[in-house]
């Protein structure tokens, strides 16, 4: 039977209410099993719905952040800080403010609050919020979260600035490609002798032209096998083999284990210095990719620990990290000074992807519009070529 992963809010007999996920075949599944524990459901939805509320919830949760940030560091109070946002903010913030100094005003925690009303929000920054209220220091933990929203979406947004520009070219072409295909090759290939010998611009023109009746075809027949692939990954077994594939492809391994070495140290890094536990802290790193493989790397890793190996032992298996990384994690582990050493390798970590990102826009650059131009130019000889031995044969004629 598939199943799926449900995100649940629901009340306890206390009239308090909790989150959390479940696997069932559909809503009404897990409404019965909720049930059955005495909860009463208010909302269920998908993994998939979730994206789109997931992205209106990062948002407000983001300006929320950076707002009580700023407000507590000129001194005010969480409370004033929440007052302040209820009468000076949009209406979605406003109303998650008001729900959050109610919250407060009840008796609740903080980060029980937020969890509450942000019930998407990752785990890590929940954990954040707890450790800070054991330690009260709210506004360096505040600090730090904005911090970490700050440099993920300038990450997203150098990554995806990385990738217009060649998309933009890639487009183009695409048009130009089109529009001779469609309107100039045919009249070339109605006038050619096929018995004479063809430029070889001319002749990869006319076969990419005899591809394009198969290319519609081709690109249904993809969509579908991926949108099939989506759906089969449901099955434990078949997930797996795929999870295998996407690790043994060059460049696919390779841009997987970039973001995830950037989420694990960035997790690992801020877990310690907002005072979280190794422990915990290793079992967060759980939740940055979904890849079943990976997931076996983490929890062999925490597994290893608490049967008392030592932590740079431990993280040697993990593929994602470099030698490198793992020598200096070593040396912190020896110097019992791992809170440091992994801030250190997660700043410079991000100042490497910075530069790489820079870099791969300088390259990618130069290369596309080098295949832009042996495009044309294939083009332009398939055509003119072929025009002026016709003109010629006109001539002699």
């Amino acid at each position: 039977m598939l199943t799926r992963k449900f995100h649940y809010s629901a009340l306890q007999e206390e009239g308090q209410t909790v989150t959390g996920t479940l696997d069932g075949e559909n809503k009404n599944a897990v409404k019965s099993h909720l049930l059955q524990q005495g909860l009463i459901p208010q909302k269920i939805w998908t993994e998939y719905n979730i994206e789109g509320l997931s992205w209106n919830e990062n948002k407000n949760f983001e300006k929320i952040m950076n707002s009580l940030t700023n407000l507590l560091d000129s001194g005010l109070s969480i409370t004033s800080s929440l007052d302040y946002l209820i009468t000076h903010s949009s209406k979605k913030v406003k109303g998650k403010s008001q729900e959050l100094k109610k919250d407060l005003e009840d008796g609740k925690k903080f980060s029980q609050s937020v969890k509450k009303n942000f019930p998407s929000i990752n785990t890590f920054y929940i954990l954040l919020l707890e450790s800070a209220e054991k330690t009260g220091d709210l506004l360096s933990t505040l600090q730090n979260i904005s911090f970490m929203i700050k440099k993920n979406n300038e990450f997203k947004n150098n990554a995806i600035a990385a990738l217009i520009y060649p998309l933009f070219l890639l487009i183009i072409i695409g048009f130009v490609i089109a529009f001779i295909m469609s309107f100039s090759l045919p009249e070339i290939i109605a006038q050619l002798d096929e018995e004479v010998s063809l430029p070889l611009p001319t002749t990869i023109l006319i076969v990419v032209y005899n591809l394009q009746e198969h290319i519609l075809p081709f690109l249904l027949i993809s969509i579908v096998g991926i949108l099939l692939m989506k759906y089969l990954q449901r099955i434990h077994s078949l997930k797996k083999i795929f999870d295998w594939i996407l690790i043994k492809l060059p460049i696919v391994s390779h841009i997987l284990y970039f973001l995830i070495q950037r989420n694990f140290l960035q997790i690992i890094a801020y877990s310690l210095k907002g005072g979280i536990s190794l422990e915990d802290s290793l079992k967060l790193t759980n939740q940055i990719s979904q890849n079943v493989y990976i997931q076996n790397y983490l929890q062999n890793t925490e597994d290893d620990i608490n049967n008392g190996l030592r932590f740079a032992d431990a993280i040697s298996q993990l593929p994602f990290l470099t030698q490198e990384q793992k020598f200096i994690i070593n040396i912190g582990d020896e110097s019992a000074n791992l809170s440091t050493t992994f801030y250190n390798l997660y700043q410079k970590n991000e100042k490497m992807n910075e530069r790489n990102l820079k870099l791969f826009n300088k390259m990618i650059e130069p290369f596309i519009i080098i295949l832009l131009g042996l495009i044309v130019l294939i083009l332009a000889l398939g055509i003119i070529l072929p025009s002026l031995e016709l003109s010629q044969g006109i001539n002699l004629v």
